[in-house]
């Protein structure tokens, strides 16, 4: 992998820097746009966040990474000796080699404000961010909420992501925060999909505006006692990559990792704020930002209803879809031993919430269907593969 030196391109109130690299004899463009008033932030004199964003397409592919211009000499130190050993824990990822032109030692400018956090409005944002604003003299000073989009969201439906840009960027001014949108084309890039290239992807790109802020705070989504067991997501060894990904002078942490996902649940259902703005989704509902009948959705519904408040989300979920799944889900959370599972049936038992048996029963019948079901569809694409195979070598035979 070849990373070059980028440029700037206008379009109207927007900035994009193109950094051209190669990749498998391919040459592409790694595109990040910001609006024009925070251009003077960009940190143009190194590829620190090209280098950071595609390492673990790198570490995929293994090929090692040529950069054709300047890296921090202290990130160099830490992606080698810290965080690629680390990344290369994690599924189907190989240990590289960084290579670069120069070795800067020159420091970073004095960025403008101390502290940002990347928003996208789920529990463990909205969780992050309420402790941080209550206990202001515990950790840095909250300036900046970022919505980072680094899937390329925009580009596919950008009627939906700028719904949830305007969400952020109000809660920003009610906040009396500076929002700040950055966006990147590392998505049509990496080969790693979304659980192995978050972290890197949400670091690498927010560090991009090292001139805006010297700490980046990055939301957990697991609590401590997660920590380093799923080797299909980076957010499993973050709190010991993310300093790695940090340019000299600049410190990206984790914040929310003492706390489970109930907890955290707990503690912002109340926030009208939450009340007004909660996005978990995987999915969109048309009448309402969350579907309520995806994964995320019925886990936070059912430790909503446990708590006694599902009422004051009617607006924000499809109670209706959750109230039809929800029976399945009750019997998943009864005889699981899932983390996120297992964590709503200890609140259950501890708010003495009790399900009605009908409902547990309703749901094993459902969720028995749903596994005859996939058994079926595995069967027949099984049998299909066999006979395919078989009709190829009898084809063969007779020729």
């Amino acid at each position: 992998m070849r990373i070059f030196e980028g440029s700037w391109k206008s379009a109207n109130a927007e900035r994009t820097f193109a950094v051209p690299i190669e990749i498998g004899g391919r040459k592409l463009t790694l595109e990040t746009t910001v609006y024009s008033r925070w251009q003077e932030f960009f940190t143009t004199d190194r590829l620190d966040g090209a280098v950071v964003q595609l390492l673990p397409t790198a570490m995929r592919l293994g090929e090692n990474i040529k950069v054709e211009g300047a890296i921090s000499a202290e990130l160099a130190w830490l992606l080698e000796t810290n965080g690629i050993p680390l990344l290369a824990t994690l599924k189907n990822m190989r240990t590289v080699r960084i290579e670069a032109r120069e070795y800067t030692t020159t420091p970073l400018c004095n960025p403008k404000f101390d502290a940002a956090m990347g928003f996208s409005g789920g529990v463990d944002s909205f969780s992050a961010l309420f402790d941080l604003l209550k206990r202001p003299n515990l950790g840095p000073k909250l300036d900046v909420l970022m919505f980072n989009d680094f899937s390329s969201r925009r580009r596919r439906d950008p009627e939906a992501t700028e719904l949830d840009v305007s969400r952020v960027r109000n809660l920003a001014q009610r906040l009396e925060l500076e929002f700040c949108e950055i966006r990147s084309n590392i998505a049509e890039i990496d080969v790693v999909g979304y659980g192995l290239a978050h972290s890197t992807s949400n670091v690498g790109g927010a560090f991009l505006l090292a001139g805006l802020f010297r700490t980046f705070i990055v939301a957990s989504g697991y609590d401590a006692q997660m920590l380093g067991r799923d080797p299909s997501d980076a957010a499993s060894i973050e709190p010991a990559l993310l300093q790695s990904l940090s340019p000299p002078g600049r410190h990206a942490y984790l914040f929310g990792g003492h706390k489970t996902r109930v907890a955290k649940t707990r503690d912002i259902i109340e926030e009208p704020e939450v009340q007004t703005g909660l996005d978990v989704c995987l999915s969109r509902s048309p009448n309402h930002l969350n579907c309520g009948e995806c994964e995320k959705c019925l886990r936070t519904l059912a430790a909503i209803e446990i708590l006694g408040r599902l009422d004051k989300y009617d607006r924000l979920f499809d109670l209706n879809a959750y109230r039809q799944a929800r029976g399945s889900f009750f019997y998943r959370m009864k005889v699981s031993n899932q983390v996120f599972l297992r964590e709503l049936r200890l609140l259950a038992e501890a708010e003495g919430h009790q399900i009605a048996r009908s409902i547990i029963w309703k749901g094993a019948l459902s969720h028995s269907k749903l596994l005859v079901a996939r058994y079926i569809r595995k069967t027949r694409g099984t049998l299909g593969r066999r006979i395919r195979l078989l009709r190829a070598r009898l084809a063969t035979h007779s020729g």
